[in-house]
């Protein structure tokens, strides 16, 4: 059987790997000259960082004897504390009792628990959105004021338009109720959330599908090699074209691709409904600027989040902290994640402005002493997150009912099924898609 892999990223690479080590023939497609998609380690100079505040979770066995098999001891376990910008504080993130009971006063904290309280007995909606389950989850008041700004940031898209399915496993996690219960009522227990504790390779996250791609073997990695065209007749997907040049016979085709992307590129064409659902699917973007600094470190924090509205950016994160390889030693650094659409003006902005921009607005913060940041470097990072608005969910169900036609076509990864999920996932998925491959058929 000839595979042909659409996209270079983890869950690409992913069955790649688990497509050689079962023996199949095995061609990646990779339309950048990079593999690790928007997991990979960037170096400037003696500096590196990830393109985003990447952690590996233990959340699926496989998955986890997969990363550990490939890594070894260059795999460590960390346990970091994150924080929330606040009005003017940085709190403990999950929100500790004690510290949510000060930085409320007791009217706060009592107005806290009786809105929790209002938001568990609320009716559920017909169409669950992420809005209304986080107000039955936590209450407005604290939706308000470290949730909701946070998530239309990240998103671009107001919480009630947006799915349930946003908060992939990370809502469940923030344990703002277990907070809440806490601090009003006394009860003990323990706040756990997904950035605590996690695995990290020691150089950098995109150790990972570097090591993938060592794995799958780089004479089956076809770089630069754009998919624009996916040939099918009598519900087979025949060749792919690539870079409007070369046509390549396939068996069969496992797509990481955009899922929009995928549906365009068939040939002959979908119909115009299959279209114009496929121009529904938006993805939001990411500009990271990060900044060199001379100081040994700047925290002990594993993740800084700032729900903050006026605030340009999401979350920044000090890579040294996740491992000391990082930075040099006696300087670190310090990045943050800037989401927005290809037509907001933060993705045009040149490197040097949004640089600018951004250190002014940390120095604000106290965050960051301009005089000790060395030096700067942004990058934009496309198709960062699947922008899950119901009209986008309902889309992509559609889309994926005609791709399902196709009985040699495979879909992978957060792009290719237009879900939100993470690097354990998509391993998941990638193996148990390989391992469901006909090698004498489909």
């Amino acid at each position: 059987m000839q595979l042909a892999i659409l996209g270079g990223g983890p869950a690409g690479l992913a069955a790649g790997m688990f497509a050689r080590e079962n023996g199949l023939d095995v061609t990646l497609w990779e339309a950048t000259d990079v593999v690790g998609g928007n997991c990979r380690t960037l170096r400037q100079g003696s500096f590196a960082f990830d393109t985003g505040a990447h952690r590996f979770h233990d959340k699926d066995a496989k998955a986890t004897a997969v990363v550990k098999a490939l890594l070894g001891d260059k795999l460590v376990p960390v346990d970091l504390t994150s924080h929330i910008y606040d009005d003017g504080r940085f709190l403990r993130f999950p929100l500790a009792p004690l510290d949510l009971a000060r930085r409320l006063g007791p009217a706060g904290t009592v107005r806290a628990g009786l809105s929790f309280l209002k938001g568990r007995f609320a009716p559920r909606s017909k169409r669950d959105s992420f809005e209304a389950m986080a107000l039955r989850a936590y209450g407005r008041f604290l939706c308000e004021r470290f949730l909701f700004n946070y998530s239309t940031k990240l998103w671009g898209a107001p919480c009630a338009e947006l799915a349930s399915s946003v908060s992939g496993a990370r809502l469940k996690g923030l344990n703002l109720r277990s907070a809440v219960i806490e601090a009003t009522l006394g009860v003990r227990g323990k706040s756990r959330h997904l950035d605590g504790a996690f695995l990290y390779p020691r150089g950098g996250y995109g150790s990972i599908g570097d090591a993938m791609a060592e794995r799958l073997g780089w004479d089956n990695i076809r770089l630069s090699g754009r998919i624009t065209r996916v040939r099918h007749k009598d519900r087979r997907i025949n060749s792919i074209i690539v870079n409007d040049a070369e046509e390549v016979a396939v068996d069969h085709v496992a797509s990481s691709l955009p899922l929009g992307v995928l549906i365009k590129s068939l040939d002959p064409a979908p119909g115009e409904d299959c279209l114009r659902l496929a121009a529904r699917l938006r993805f939001r973007h990411l500009r990271l600027v990060a900044f060199f600094v001379d100081r040994p470190r700047l925290s002990e924090s594993g993740t800084v989040y700032f729900p903050d509205a006026s605030l340009p950016f999401t979350r920044g994160y000090e890579p040294k902290n996740r491992s000391d390889a990082m930075a040099p030693e006696g300087q670190t650094s310090f990045v943050v994640e800037i989401p927005c659409f290809d037509t907001d003006p933060a993705w045009s902005s040149d490197d040097a402005a949004i640089a600018a921009q951004t250190l002014e607005t940390l120095a604000g913060l106290g965050t960051l002493d301009p005089k000790e940041v060395l030096g700067t470097y942004a990058v934009r990072i496309p198709n960062a997150y699947p922008v899950l608005t119901h009209e986008a969910v309902e889309a992509t169900q559609t889309l994926i009912d005609h791709l399902a036609q196709f009985r040699n076509l495979s879909l992978l990864g957060r792009n290719g099924t237009f879900v939100y999920c993470h690097a354990h996932d998509v391993i998941r998925q990638a193996h148990d898609v390989v391992q469901g491959l006909d090698v004498n058929g489909d």
